[in-house]
């Protein structure tokens, strides 16, 4: 009853404040207007071929086929396609779904199917066109051969199938995502006045002299927290959802869930912070100066290539704003739900480590 006394009274105290409500929910949305709109042309890919497609083949038997299909790619390498067998449908489809290859074709019995990307679709236009010649000449040739055999080749005797590869985020897509990424991690301005505040107001020592446990102050305030920063994240998801057209996939489930789990470690490592640092400036200044340098090196400003190499990179993979924001888009444009369970683990796991630090703390102080 204590700790729901205490959970009442911070909401109370957090809803009350304008300034709060200004800095965690406008500040997102102007941010993610501006940058979603001034960026839109860094984030829209012109229209480019490569010098040498690769296309990946498979024969299922049909040994006249091949022959026509061996002699034709032989001729079509003069003109910037490469060819190579892949005897593993699996893997072959899986490239083209990866963008590795242009397109994977597999010749059978009753004709050729043809599996292309929907994300270049310059190329697989291309690729078409080449199967559509591929089918004439094999045409021609059978009615000099076999006209009996011609008359019996369909129509579709080229399939071809449109593989979905991973969807691309547009600028408003993108920023969204990062906002909502950032305003998870501003928890941690919130948080590491849960108790200074309360000394700051003078109000500590009647908390300690109440009926009340230092832990029972202590999980009350972090559930106010936690609560007010998940109703921000809410709020910001649908605001760009239906006001901006942004995309959030078809698992917001697991999207609140990271984004959950970064709050919780926002507010335990600010809460450790707080008791770390001496005083209420050194708290203030180790607090923004973390949020700044972990939404610098998480994305939040602009797309970074972890993957790289570069020393930016390297540091770049520490911030949790990175693992959180690659989690996301995984999910979201890529429908990969279990990239999001390690992000969650980590995070939940380095909040409970900040928890038991504060904890240690409070429990040796005297009064909050």
């Amino acid at each position: 009853m204590n700790i729901f006394r205490i959970f009442i009274k911070e909401m109370k105290s957090n809803f009350r404040d304008s300034q709060t409500f200004i800095f965690f929910l406008a500040f997102p949305i102007i941010l993610m207007t501006i940058l979603g709109t001034a960026l839109t042309n860094a984030f829209t890919d012109g229209v480019t071929i490569d010098n040498e497609m690769k296309i990946l083949y498979k024969n299922e038997g049909n040994k006249e086929l091949a022959v026509y299909f061996k002699a034709f790619t032989s001729e079509a390498l003069n003109h910037g396609f490469q060819f190579a067998e892949e005897n593993n449908a699996d893997k072959g489809i899986t490239a083209v779904k990866e963008n590795e290859v242009a397109a994977f074709i597999v010749l059978g019995n009753e004709g050729v199917d043809v599996y292309g990307s929907d994300i270049n679709t310059i190329e697989s236009g291309v690729i078409q066109g080449l199967m559509a010649g591929f089918a004439n000449q094999y045409s021609l040739l059978q009615q000099k051969i076999n006209p009996v055999i011609a008359e019996e080749i369909p129509n579709d005797f080229i399939l071809t199938s449109s593989l979905n590869g991973k969807e691309q985020p547009d600028s408003m897509d993108y920023y969204a995502v990062s906002m909502a990424v950032m305003l998870s991690f501003f928890s941690l301005y919130a948080s590491y006045q849960l108790f200074r505040g309360e000394k700051t107001l003078k109000t500590s020592v009647r908390l300690i002299a109440a009926p009340i446990t230092k832990g029972e102050v202590l999980i009350g305030k972090m559930a106010g927290s936690f609560t007010m920063n998940a109703f921000f994240i809410l709020v910001l998801i649908f605001f760009s959802k239906y006001v901006f057209g942004a995309e959030w996939g078809e698992h917001l489930w697991m999207v609140l869930m990271i984004l959950f789990s970064l709050i919780l470690f926002a507010i335990c490592l600010g809460i450790a912070i707080s008791f770390v640092a001496k005083t209420p400036e050194a708290t203030a200044s180790i607090s923004i100066f973390f949020v700044q340098i972990a939404c610098f090196l998480g994305g939040v400003y602009f797309p970074i290539d972890t993957s790289s190499g570069s020393l930016f990179s390297f540091f770049a993979s520490f911030s949790p704003l990175t693992w959180s924001n690659e989690a996301l888009r995984e999910i979201i444009f890529a429908q990969n739900v279990a990239a999001g369970y390690p992000v969650i683990l980590i995070n939940i796991v380095i909040a409970a480590a900040c928890f038991f630090i504060a904890v240690w703390h409070l429990h040796r102080q005297e009064g909050l």
